[in-house]
């Protein structure tokens, strides 16, 4: 893992030193065995779910440590973000916002909480590897009643010397009736032109921040038309490093997570200025209920 992570709430992000090597990381999945008089076996399983992370961040000095501390104690908020590194170079986008489809089976949907059944349709001209089926956005039997209003929100850090790279893939590239807006922290939205299935280009749109920053996703758009997306990807590579192209990436980042568990320890060095802290962090973000 690289040496540092950016950590912190939207109001306070930081670069703090890294955890150690070997973060256990796992994904939420509902899941129910039974078994059988006959022999046979039974499996009922969610298709995705929320992510956990098992932070360690060893024995450090007070100081490396003292943002996590700040973090923990809710100074700041309480829903904590933070840049995987491994994320950041492969698509930083939750599952459910880079396949859009999964709403079928109850992922949370782009077009809002309230809205429980995703209607799709097969991805065609599908020669990058993206999902089998795209998520219909808009007007159709199922979603009739969406307004952009309705729509998840999600938020993303981007440090100062980094670029965030976004696409969009759908089935239709026309106009963009329903679209991906994205909009800077104090700017103004921006509409990228949604991308083909058959295409090498992952991502079209760049934000490459003055400050410490970060950007709001969002489903926006007519909702009297129809759009659909396939696939989204989303890259956060320091200035000037390439923009990515190839197949499609799924998401391997989070929604907005909070601190569940956190354990400190005092150390034993003879001044007493080490700690130990190892943190459980998940993700809740467009997952919860309130």
């Amino acid at each position: 893992m690289a040496a540092q992570m950016y950590f912190g709430t939207q109001s306070n992000m930081k670069w703090i030193a890294a955890p150690k090597v070997g973060v256990p990381l796992s994904m939420g999945r509902f899941t129910t065995e039974t078994d059988f008089f006959r022999g046979a076996s039974g499996l009922s399983q969610s298709v995705a779910g929320t992510k956990r992370y098992e932070f360690d961040f060893g024995l450090r000095h007070a100081a490396e440590i003292q943002h996590l501390m700040n973090v923990d104690s809710g100074a700041y908020g309480q829903t904590v973000y933070f840049l995987d590194p491994f994320a950041m170079q492969t698509n930083v986008l939750p599952i459910h916002w880079s396949a859009p489809w999964l709403a079928q089976y109850g992922v949370p949907n782009l077009m809002g909480k309230n809205k429980f059944k995703q209607a799709v349709t097969l991805t065609t001209t599908n020669t990058f590897d993206y999902p089998n089926y795209s998520a219909v956005m808009g007007a159709d039997a199922g979603n009739a009643a969406w307004l952009p209003a309705e729509s998840l929100t999600l938020w993303i850090p981007v440090p100062l010397g980094y670029t965030f790279h976004f696409g969009a893939h759908s089935n239709n590239t026309g106009a963009n009736a329903v679209y991906v807006g994205i909009t800077p922290d104090g700017g103004a939205e921006a509409v990228p032109t949604l991308l083909a299935n058959n295409v090498a280009t992952l991502t079209n749109y760049t934000y490459t921040p003055g400050v410490n920053s970060g950007v709001t996703l969002k489903l926006n758009g007519n909702p009297a038309s129809t759009s659909y997306l396939s696939g989204l990807v989303a890259q956060i590579l320091p200035v000037g490093q390439a923009a990515p192209t190839g197949s499609f990436i799924a998401g391997r980042g989070h929604s907005g997570c909070r601190i569940v568990g956190g354990v400190q320890e005092l150390g034993s060095s003879a001044t007493l200025d080490r700690e130990q802290y190892t943190a459980i962090v998940k993700e809740f973000g467009n997952w919860a209920d309130d």
